[in-house]
């Protein structure tokens, strides 16, 4: 395997090999991007299905005082939205990457 490596670094040019770097790195970022797209789906699910999540968990205590979240609606809502947002910077990060 080190013999390809070795035989790719010598056919190809400096720049090549950096902007080969940077498209890994940018991919390994995408990859994470849907790695936490998929893992947010189920906290999701859960805060739509389960009306009792919201006070249930204590972990998500510090999120409810910092927003100001005084009902499971608004709690639903704006949890929902910051899943769309992650969605829409994951698909943002995607396209400019394919592009």
């Amino acid at each position: 395997m080190f013999e390809q490596i070795k035989k790719l670094n010598f056919l190809i040019t400096k720049r090549q090999r950096r902007l080969l770097v940077i498209l890994t790195v940018l991919l390994f970022i995408g990859m994470l991007f849907e790695v936490f797209g998929l893992g947010v789906l189920i906290p999701a699910i859960s805060v739509v299905l389960d009306p009792d999540f919201f006070y249930k968990t204590p972990e998500i205590e510090p999120i409810i005082q910092f927003f100001g979240v005084r009902s499971q609606t608004q709690f639903t809502f704006l949890f929902l939205g910051l899943v769309v947002l992650i969605y829409l910077l994951k698909s943002l990060f995607l396209i400019a990457l394919t592009y």
